[in-house]
This record gives C-alpha cells, sequence and structure tokens, in this order.
C-alpha cells in the first residue's frame, strides 16, 4: 500500500508538472514578438503594422481610351524617393527598398494593376499570387545575387542580380531556375501569356504625368521604350550624374538636406529633378555637407513604356489618382481592351514609405468594358469620363507575407487541389483574414516549434493522469 501510494503521488506529481508546463508555455506569438525573436535571424522579415486596408475604384472608356481612378488613404503625401548628399566630403546615398518601412522614411506612394485577357492560367482565381515564387528577392529564401549572375539566362542574358516576378509557364517545372528557351518564351509572348502591369508612382514618374508601363512574363519587364525615370548615380565616380541648373532654379544647384530628412518639401516644390530644369553634374563646384540631389532624373518616356499617362493628388488624408491609356495600343506587351469583354484584374497600394513586397494587394476581380462584372467601366462620349456619375468599387486589400505560389500548389498547403483545380481563393479565404494568414505562413517555423512544447507537455499530463487513475482503481479494487 505504501509503495502504490508513493507510486500514485509520483505520478500526479508527473501530471502537474506537465500541466504547469501547458499553462506556462506562452501561446502562437504575436506579430510584434515574433519580430523580436525573429529578425535578428531571418533575412527580409518584418511584418506590418497594418495587415488590411482599402482601395477604392472608378472604371470608364469612351471610343479611343480606357481610364482609371483611384482612392485611398495614406498617413502623408509620400512623394520622396532616392537621394544623393554630400556629407563629410563626399556624395553618399540613401538606403533603396528595405524590408517594411523605409528607415528614413523616403520612399514613394505607388498603386498599381496586373491585368489579363484569360491568355494566363490561374490568374483569374489567384490574381497576383501566381506570379510569386521561392527564392524571389526579397523574401527570406532570396536566392543569393552571385547564383543569380551566374545563371545564363537572368544573369547572363538579362544581366540581372535578383529573381523578380514571372508566371509559371515560362518555366518547365516552376523553378526560377528552369527558364525555357528563347524560342519558347517568344511563342509564348506572341500568344500573349503574359500580365499587363500599370503603375504609377508618386516620385518616378509622377511628377511628369505618366504611369510606368510593364509586363510580367519570363520576368518583371518594362515596355518597349525610354522611361520616365533614370539613375543619376554614377557608381564609378561616386557621384551624380546631373544636378539642378542654377539658370532655371534661381540660383539652386542642389536641395537641402535637412528639408528632404525632413520631409518639409511639398507638392509645389522641386523634391524632384528634372531633365527641363537639369545640368550636367559639376565636380568642381564647391559643395557642401547638406548639399542633396535626387537620385532619379525624370524625364519625357517614349515607345510603348509612355502609353500610359495621369496624375496623383493628395488631400485630406487620401490620394487620388488617375490613368488614361488607349484601349488597344498594338503592342505585343500591352493588353488590348474591347467594349462587351471581361478581363480579370488585380491591385496593390504601397503607402506609408514601403516598398517591395511589403505593400497591400487584392483578390481577382473581373473587369467589363460595358458589361456586368466585379468592376464594370462606364461607357461615355466625350473627352473625360463623369467621375462624379461613377459609383466607386471598393477593394479590400491585405499583406500577402511570403505565400508563393509554390507553396499555395503543393502538399504543404491544405488547399492545394482546390487551387489547381482552379477554385478562386476567395471562395476560400475573405479578404478580411488574409493578412492574418500571411502571418501565421510567415511564422510557421516559429509558431510550430512552440506548439510541439506545448503537445509533448499536454501529451505527459494526460498520460500521468491516465496511469494514475489505474492505479487509484487497482487500490480501490
Amino acid at each position: 500500500m505504501a509503495d502504490g501510494s508513493r507510486w500514485t503521488a509520483g505520478l500526479k506529481a508527473v501530471a502537474l508538472g506537465g500541466l504547469l508546463v501547458v499553462l506556462a508555455l506562452p501561446g502562437p506569438a504575436q506579430p510584434q514578438e515574433a519580430q523580436k525573436a525573429e529578425a535578428p535571424k531571418r533575412k527580409n522579415f518584418e511584418i506590418p503594422r497594418d495587415l488590411t486596408s482599402e482601395l477604392r475604384v472608378k472604371a470608364a472608356y469612351n471610343d479611343t481610351h480606357a481610364f482609371f481612378r483611384f482612392q485611398w488613404a495614406s498617413e502623408t503625401a509620400n512623394t520622396y524617393h532616392d537621394y544623393i548628399y554630400f556629407e563629410g566630403g563626399k556624395w553618399q546615398t540613401t538606403k533603396g527598398s528595405s524590408p517594411g518601412v523605409h528607415p528614413q522614411k523616403l520612399y514613394e506612394d505607388r498603386v498599381s494593376f496586373l491585368l489579363d485577357d484569360g491568355a494566363v492560367r490561374y490568374f483569374a482565381s489567384a490574381g497576383g499570387f501566381i506570379t510569386v515564387h521561392e527564392q524571389m528577392r526579397f523574401l527570406s529564401n532570396q536566392a543569393p545575387a552571385e547564383e543569380v549572375r551566374k545563371h545564363p539566362y537572368i544573369g547572363g542574358t538579362r544581366k540581372a542580380s535578383d529573381v523578380r516576378k514571372y508566371v509559371s509557364e515560362t518555366r518547365t517545372d516552376g523553378d526560377w531556375r528552369t527558364v525555357r528557351s528563347a524560342e519558347e518564351l517568344a511563342a509564348l509572348k506572341r500568344a500573349g501569356v503574359l500580365l499587363d502591369l500599370w503603375m504609377w508612382r508618386s516620385h518616378r514618374g509622377g511628377p511628369l504625368g505618366y504611369i510606368d508601363d510593364n509586363w510580367v512574363m519570363d520576368y518583371r519587364n518594362s515596355d518597349e521604350g525610354k522611361g520616365a525615370f533614370t539613375d543619376n548615380w554614377d557608381a564609378e565616380k561616386k557621384q551624380p550624374k546631373f544636378m539642378f541648373d542654377p539658370d532655371k532654379n534661381g540660383g539652386m544647384t542642389a536641395l537641402k538636406w535637412a528639408d528632404v530628412k525632413e520631409r518639409r518639401l511639398t507638392a509645389q516644390d522641386r523634391y524632384f529633378l528634372a531633365d527641363d530644369f537639369a545640368r550636367p553634374f559639376d565636380p568642381a563646384r564647391e559643395w557642401k555637407d547638406g548639399d542633396a540631389i535626387p537620385r532619379r532624373l525624370l524625364r519625357l518616356p517614349d515607345g510603348s513604356r509612355g502609353d500610359i499617362v495621369g496624375r496623383g493628388t493628395w488631400k485630406d488624408g487620401q490620394w487620388t489618382v488617375d490613368m488614361a491609356r488607349l484601349l488597344d495600343t498594338g503592342k505585343a506587351d500591352d493588353k488590348a481592351l474591347r467594349d462587351q469583354r471581361r478581363y480579370t484584374i488585380a491591385f496593390a497600394v504601397h503607402k506609408n514609405y514601403t516598398g517591395s513586397r511589403w505593400h497591400h494587394v487584392s483578390h481577382p476581380y473581373t473587369l467589363g468594358m460595358g458589361t456586368e462584372a466585379d468592376l464594370s467601366a462606364r461607357r461615355f462620349t466625350g473627352d473625360t469620363p463623369p467621375w462624379d456619375a461613377i459609383a466607386w468599387t471598393p477593394v479590400p486589400l491585405f499583406y500577402p507575407g511570403q505565400v508563393t505560389w509554390t507553396y499555395l500548389t503543393s502538399s504543404a498547403h491544405p488547399g492545394s487541389r482546390e487551387v489547381l483545380d482552379g477554385r478562386a481563393c476567395a471562395s476560400c479565404h475573405p479578404a478580411s483574414l488574409m493578412g492574418q494568414y500571411a502571418v501565421e505562413h510567415e511564422l510557421k517555423d516559429e509558431v510550430r516549434g512552440r506548439w510541439l512544447y506545448t503537445i509533448a507537455s499536454a501529451v505527459i499530463f494526460l498520460a500521468g493522469l491516465c496511469v494514475a487513475g489505474v492505479i487509484a482503481a487497482r487500490r480501490r479494487g
């Protein structure tokens, strides 16, 4: 009896210990907690403050052009981008795109959308997720630059050092390395297996009234022609290529770095540098600490890349952006829009000093040109759309995290069968929860570890209770 009592007491102690471990263990990590624990260990890792937001959209068209209007809330008018500043006797550059909020808060706001006419598989059901693959830039498992440079196509032909958006049809098995032959890629482009990408940038083109025209197929490509911006940094000489022309800027050759850092310059100021009021950089001038020059030189675009025009205005905490383009440009890197046809469109917004993948995106929507759809474009006569007579279409946006097409179509994703069958992601996952799902996926390794500890402790607890119960029953017998 004494031995049985001691045994029972020991098992009860084990059970109690297991229960205490279960109760003491923290639950799944909150995003902020996980950041503190994981940021030093994980590359390109940062969870944004806001996981959701909203975009409002209107669309219209006449006999020749398509028009879009967008509105969204933004804390400030973020029109600043890369700058070069003089400090300690030398020119230095600000940090470019970075994880999460830009460390110097010098990053432009953007609104963009991907457009398809049915040629790209799965875009109608999964939207922009089909363009995101493992080892792309700014993912935690980003491919090493040296490996990308050695790739015969991405590094050799394209002269790139990172992996960017592409559609799976351009790879033999989905992996970024398995690029199809030049002949196969050309055939895909002729067949229109690409996504049109329209992107308004508040700094790089916005001040001149142009929208950047791109397309996604084997890579995120720019349309043919000269873009509305170019690099103003001479990497070899470590100095700007252009400066403000003092004859056209009231004697000014540079901005004040303090004004840029504190974001004191408004839309009425020359916070950007354009070729209309720039001249080649003069290194012989007496440059002083605190001088600053934009790292992007704005210019009038040409060719297919200059097809889209538009303007953005910020007022009372929100942006309003207009875009316009010919319905049919007749170019292979653009999608033609036709009366009474439906298309698929998916949106994205960068705001509050964020770049790269730290944006908010939407599920795919149908776009109807004069026909019923999620977003119906109103046909009108004349030159200017009757915007006041067209209702806004609200579009919920969410943080996409590091969810890749590779993951969504793999056995690791419980819904992979539905995805491959073409079932719409929105039918399983409402936009209001997508940001949370993205964070859970991004923290899956950290969360899995915590739950393993919890499960192990629970097993110890239950085993102790069962054995103690059996012994107690035998004693009573």
